[in-house]
C-alpha cells in the first residue's frame, strides 16, 4: 500500500493525470476485449446454428425429393396389373419368352410394356440414381439395376447389402395392402451435394437415422462410424442420444420428418478450441494497442512535463528582470506553445513600451519632417506641369496644353489627403483619365459620361470608378478594331443610386467570370495593395457597410458589365 501511494503521489499533477489515465486506458481495453471475446463466442455459436436450421431445410427438401423419385418409378413399374404381370414375367421368364410376351401385348393393346426400356428410361431420366434394386416375396432373387446395368441383372438374395441414402418402397397387391415385395432406390451422395448442401463447418456432423434405427445418410469427421450406429439405434428405438456423445458434442438439432430423424452435432472441444484462437488473437491485438498507447503517453507526459520546465525558468527569469529571456516556441506543442507565445509577446510589448519612452518624440518629429517633405514634391510638379501648360498656350499648341492640364488634375487629385470625394468629381476624374487615352488613341473608341444633376454632390470613396475604367484599358480594349466604346452613367432608380460601367470589348470567360463573383464575395482582402474590382468592392464595404450592392455581368468577346447599387439613404 505505501509503495502504491509513493508512485501516486509525484511532484507534478500532469504526472498523476498520467497515472490515472493508463489505468482508465488499461480497464477499458481489457473491457472491450472481454466484451468482443464474448460476442465472438456467441456469434461463433449462433453461425453454427444457423447453419445447423439451413441444413435441416436442406435436408429436408432432399429427402422429399428422393421419396418421390421412389413413388414415381414405383408408379411407372406396377401402376396397373398389365404392367406389374410384366415386370414379374422379367423377373420369372426366359428373356425370350418374355421379349415374345410383351410384343404380343403391344400387337393386341398398342401400349408398351417392355420393363427394360422403362429401366433404361428411369436411369437416364433421374441421374441422380445410382442403383435400383426390385425384390418380390416369393423369389429367392433379386433384379439389381445400376449406371453399368441399365436392363437389370439377377442376383441372389444374400448378395444385395444396404447402400447408404437409399429409400425403400413396398410393391402391394393391386387392389388390398397385402404387401408382395418391395423397392429399394439407393441415389448417389455427389448429386445429393450439389443440390444445394451447404458445407459443414469443422466441428459439425449430421446424422439422417431412418425408422428403423438404420443410418440414411451422414456428414462430417468428428463422429465415427461406431458412434453414428449407436446414435441410429438408439433414436431409432425411440431413446434419447448416449449421455457421452451428449457431453461431446452440442446438438442442435433433432428433428423427425416423415419417418426419418435429422440429428445435427458439433463437436465441444472444437468449437473451444476455435473460439479460444480468435479470443487469444483479441487479446494479443489489445495487449499490442495497450502498450504502444502506454508508450505513447508515458513519452508525451515525459515531453509535456520538459516544457513546462521551461517555461517556469522563464518566468524566473522574467522576475529577475532579464527582459530579453524567451521561449523556443518551436520546443512547445498546442496550448504550452499559446502560453510561451503570449509570454513573448508580452515581453516584447513591456520592452517596446519601455522603448517608445524614449524614441517616441524624436519618432513624432522625424514623422513631421516627412510629411512636410511629401508636399513639396507633389507642389513642385504641379506648378512645373501649369509652367509646361502655359508655356503650350504661349506656342498656340491648345491640343497639348490641355493633355498636360488633364494630367495635372489627376495628379492634384491623386495626392490629396482625402479619403471621399463627390460623384461629380470622380466622374469628371474619370474622363480626364479617359481623355488622356483618347488623345493617344484617337480613332479606336469612343465613350461617354452621364450623370443626373442630383446626384453630382453624392459623397462616395475616391477610386470606386476609375480602377474598372483602367481595368478595361489594360484588359478589355481591342486595340485591333475602331468601334471600341465605354459609357458611364450615374442615375437614380427606385430610391437607388446606380452606376453602371459598361464596355464592348473583351469581357471574360464564364470560368473567370464565376472567380471574380467568389471574389466579390470577400469584404476583406487579405493583402493591403489589392487592386481593381475587389479592392473597389472592399472599401464600397467599409464606407457603405451592406448598403451597397456590386454585380458583374460579361459574355467573352462581347461585354464587360460592372453595376454599383447604393441605398439613396445611405
Amino acid at each position: 500500500m505505501n509503495k502504491l501511494k509513493r508512485l501516486i503521489k509525484k511532484d507534478l499533477l500532469f504526472t498523476q493525470l498520467m497515472q490515472i489515465y493508463s489505468l482508465v486506458i488499461v480497464g477499458v481495453i481489457v473491457l472491450i476485449s472481454l466484451s468482443f471475446s464474448l460476442f465472438i463466442g456467441i456469434s461463433y455459436y449462433r453461425d453454427i446454428e444457423n447453419h445447423a436450421n439451413q441444413s435441416i431445410d436442406v435436408y429436408k427438401n432432399t429427402i422429399a425429393q428422393k421419396k418421390e423419385i421412389v413413388s414415381n418409378v414405383l408408379y411407372e413399374l406396377t401402376s396397373n396389373p398389365d404392367e406389374f404381370i410384366s415386370l414379374r414375367k422379367y423377373l420369372i421368364e426366359d428373356p425370350s419368352d418374355y421379349f415374345y410376351f410383351t410384343w404380343d401385348f403391344y400387337e393386341e393393346t398398342g401400349r408398351d410394356i417392355y420393363v427394360p426400356n422403362k429401366l433404361t428410361t428411369i436411369m437416364n431420366s433421374y441421374l441422380e440414381i445410382e442403383s435400383l434394386d426390385i425384390y418380390l416375396d416369393d423369389l429367392d432373387y433379386f433384379l439389381h439395376v445400376d449406371r453399368s446395368n441399365k436392363l437389370g441383372i439377377r442376383q441372389a438374395t444374400d448378395s444385395s447389402t444396404n447402400q447408404p441414402f437409399s429409400f425403400v418402397r413396398a410393391i402391394n397387391e393391386q387392389g388390398t395392402s397385402n404387401t408382395i415385395g418391395l423397392v429399394n432406390i439407393s441415389f448417389s451422395k455427389d448429386l445429393f451435394v450439389k443440390e444445394g448442401y451447404h458445407q459443414f463447418p469443422k466441428s459439425q456432423d449430421s446424422v439422417v437415422v431412418t425408422s428403423t434405427g438404420e443410418v440414411l445418410f451422414s456428414e462430417g469427421d468428428n463422429l465415427n462410424r461406431k458412434e453414428k450406429n449407436r446414435i441410429a439405434q438408439t433414436m431409432g428405438a425411440g431413446k434419447e442420444i448416449p449421455a457421452d456423445i451428449q457431453r461431446d458434442y452440442f446438438i442442435f438439432k433433432s428433428e423427425k420428418f416423415e419417418g426419418d430423424q435429422i440429428i445435427i452435432l458439433s463437436h465441444r472441444w472444437q468449437y473451444i478450441t476455435s473460439v479460444t484462437k480468435k479470443v487469444l488473437l483479441i487479446i494479443a491485438f489489445a495487449s499490442f494497442v495497450t502498450f504502444v498507447l502506454l508508450y505513447f503517453l508515458r513519452k508525451t507526459f515525459s515531453n509535456y512535463s520538459k516544457q513546462v520546465a521551461k517555461i517556469v525558468e522563464t518566468t524566473k527569469q522574467i522576475s529577475l528582470g532579464n527582459f530579453d529571456y524567451e521561449i523556443n516556441e518551436d520546443e512547445v506543442q498546442q496550448e504550452l506553445k499559446d502560453i510561451s507565445t503570449a509570454m513573448n509577446q508580452m515581453m516584447g510589448d513591456v520592452k517596446t513600451y519601455i522603448h517608445d519612452l524614449y524614441v517616441l518624440e524624436i519618432k513624432r518629429k522625424d514623422a513631421h519632417m516627412n510629411a512636410l517633405q511629401a508636399q513639396i514634391n507633389p507642389h513642385f510638379m504641379s506648378n512645373t506641369l501649369e509652367y509646361i501648360r502655359m508655356y503650350a498656350l504661349s506656342q498656340g499648341q491648345v491640343e497639348l496644353s490641355e493633355v498636360v492640364y488633364a494630367f495635372s488634375a489627376l495628379l492634384r487629385n491623386n495626392v490629396t489627403i482625402e479619403n471621399t470625394t463627390t460623384l461629380e468629381k470622380e466622374i469628371d476624374f474619370c474622363e480626364k483619365y479617359v481623355y488622356l487615352y483618347q488623345m493617344r488613341f484617337p480613332d479606336q473608341f469612343a465613350y461617354k459620361f452621364e450623370i443626373e444633376e442630383q446626384l453630382k454632390q453624392v459623397e462616395i470613396p475616391k477610386f470606386i470608378i476609375q480602377p474598372i475604367i483602367e481595368n478595361y484599358f489594360i484588359y478589355g480594349i481591342d486595340y485591333e478594331r475602331v468601334e471600341n466604346a465605354l459609357s458611364v452613367r450615374a442615375y437614380t432608380k427606385k430610391n437607388k443610386i446606380k452606376i453602371d460601367i459598361r464596355d464592348n470589348g473583351k469581357g471574360v470567360c464564364l470560368q473567370k467570370l464565376d472567380q471574380l463573383r467568389e471574389s466579390l464575395k470577400q469584404t476583406q482582402t487579405n493583402e493591403t495593395t489589392s487592386i481593381g474590382l475587389v479592392n473597389v468592392n472592399e472599401r464600397l464595404y467599409h464606407y457603405f457597410g451592406g448598403k451597397y450592392v456590386m454585380t458583374i455581368d460579361s459574355r467573352e468577346n462581347e461585354y464587360f458589365h460592372v453595376t454599383i447599387m447604393i441605398d439613396r439613404e445611405e
